[in-house]
């Protein structure tokens, strides 16, 4: 059996996976995704037309893509428990380590949300004066230090709002789909993602 995963993150909710799951000669015909107690049924595979690239003897690996969200106590551990025409079978997930920056905070770093500033400051105002469309990714409020960026656009043409988790944002979905839920956007900000 082979996997990849794409994408995966956590939040206080749950957690995402977006990849592939691959049995080989054997056809995928159902697949659960288990964090800890919880569990997810992928409701149905989507297309992975990338894949036939790497296993060209395998004509129905293009239906082995995943996306699930998985809503339960975040953490480990991981597992796909895949059903195929050979049977059910269970495997443990080991996920990567994360990639941050452990250091210390820096006077490097004192600069970069300087920067972050003065470049926010020079976005609102093209926005404004441009009458532009604005998407915010990670809208939600989630405490005193979160800050509704909307009152900052008064002029602008529209205003999306999109978390993961409503309310108050105006479109619910996940980020990576952006292009999906929105349309095309020429410029995007957002520091709660950043995180």
């Amino acid at each position: 059996m082979a996997y990849g995963i794409d994408v995966f993150w956590c939040d206080k909710h749950g957690m995402y996976f977006e990849g592939w799951i691959h049995c080989h000669q054997h056809r995928l015909s159902g697949m659960r995704i288990r964090v800890g107690d919880d569990v997810y049924d992928v409701p149905e595979f989507r297309r992975r037309e990338d894949l036939l690239a790497f296993y060209p003897d395998h004509p129905h690996v293009v239906n082995s893509g995943f996306v699930g969200y998985v809503q339960g106590r975040p953490g480990q551990p991981v597992h796909f428990e895949v059903t195929s025409d050979a049977g059910s079978r269970s495997i443990p997930i080991e996920l990567p380590k994360s990639t941050l920056l452990k250091e210390p905070w820096t006077e490097y770093q004192h600069d970069t949300i300087n920067d972050f500033v003065h470049t926010l400051g020079r976005f609102v105002t093209e926005v404004n004066e441009h009458n532009l469309v604005v998407a915010e990714i990670g809208s939600r409020h989630v405490g005193e230090a979160s800050e509704n960026m909307r009152n900052y656009f008064t002029g602008a043409k529209r205003y999306v709002g999109i978390d993961i988790h409503a309310p108050p944002a105006g479109c619910v979905g996940d980020a990576h789909a952006l292009d999906r839920l929105v349309g095309q956007a020429a410029s995007t900000p957002s520091s709660p993602v950043g995180d």
